[in-house]
């Protein structure tokens, strides 16, 4: 039962690619395309997919526009600007400013 909610859980964030309803989300849908994502979704879930790996496939073979939202791989790029990229910028000129004025009495 918890697959079948996680799978409703995606078909939401999915659009059908067909001409005719582009801007509707799969889950109710009863279009050949429609049809043939949700059957996909499951095939996918039953392989041990998670949701943002799911989300990445079916960019890979339908393109972003299928996507209502739009799911990133990982959070590597967030993670690196706030180990390295943060510090940095406000680091060297914090530390530029302690040596100007406050080493300079």
């Amino acid at each position: 039962m918890e697959l079948d909610q996680r799978a409703l859980e995606i078909f939401k964030a999915i659009r059908c690619v067909d001409g005719e309803s582009v801007n509707t989300t799969i889950e109710f849908l009863d279009s050949k395309c429609a049809r043939e994502q949700r059957k996909l979704v499951r095939k996918l879930i039953r392989l041990g997919f998670n949701n943002n790996q799911i989300y990445s496939e079916l960019n890979r073979l339908y393109g972003q526009h299928c996507l209502v939202r739009i799911y990133t791989k990982d959070d590597s790029d967030k993670q690196f600007f706030e180990a390295f990229v943060a510090p940095v910028l406000i680091g060297f000129p914090l530390l530029f400013l302690v040596k100007k004025f406050v080493l300079k009495r």
